[in-house]
């Protein structure tokens, strides 16, 4: 598809790769303490002005969207008022999926992937990371995730 897409006038933004893990039925932890909170949908709004500043765009409608679809996936961890960290995430035909995930800290970010890893039930879980992200990588990794394939973000046009 890149070949195409290339022809077609777009350009490479940065590479993604996609990180799986495969886990046997009941081998997944179970409920545990965690300072990773639901997103209640209050504290949504700050999420989301938080999510344009670092993502350069309005995704409200659709994170909304997605907060809607897997409440059990929207979850935040603040220090106070502080937000420290962010994600959510989404059933999938045989996988659930954590994205978009953000995190100010690696602290935070571990913590959010927990909570992924005990709020899901499924044998399958996906997240797709920037390879350029090495904190992620190493979470993931040390959490049993393996790579599964590259992804390429691409734009056309003025990449605003």
């Amino acid at each position: 598809m890149k070949p195409l897409y290339t022809k077609l006038g777009f350009v490479e933004e940065y590479e993604i790769e996609r990180w799986i893990l495969k886990r046997s039925t009941g081998a997944h932890p179970t409920t545990q303490e965690s300072t990773c909170t639901g997103l209640p949908k209050m504290q949504r709004d700050q999420v989301f002005v938080l999510d344009k500043q670092l993502f350069g765009t309005d995704r409200g409608f659709l994170l909304r969207s997605i907060a809607e679809e897997a409440p059990e996936f929207a979850m935040a961890v603040s220090e106070g008022e502080l937000l420290r960290s962010y994600a959510f995430g989404r059933h999938g035909l045989f996988a659930d999926h954590l994205g978009p995930w953000m995190a100010r800290t690696r602290t935070a970010a571990e913590r959010i992937l927990q909570r992924f890893l005990v709020e899901s039930s499924r044998e399958t879980l996906i997240v797709d990371c920037m390879k350029s992200n090495s904190m992620a990588v190493e979470l993931l990794r040390g959490c049993g995730f393996a790579p599964s394939r590259p992804l390429t973000r691409m734009v056309r046009g003025p990449n605003v």
